[in-house]
């Protein structure tokens, strides 16, 4: 898997969370797949 494809696993992962975590680590992804391409954010990011 690439690492874009596992960020956004990872993100579909942490949006399936419950409560504040799953906020934090969505973000956190969200943060990483913005650095990686600025001009394509993930549609769970917007």
């Amino acid at each position: 898997m690439t690492a874009d494809g596992d960020l956004n696993a990872r993100l579909i992962e942490a949006v399936m969370l419950d409560g504040q975590e799953r906020f934090d680590e969505a973000a956190a992804i969200c943060e990483q797949i913005l650095v990686r391409r600025p001009e394509q954010p993930h549609v769970l990011c917007l």
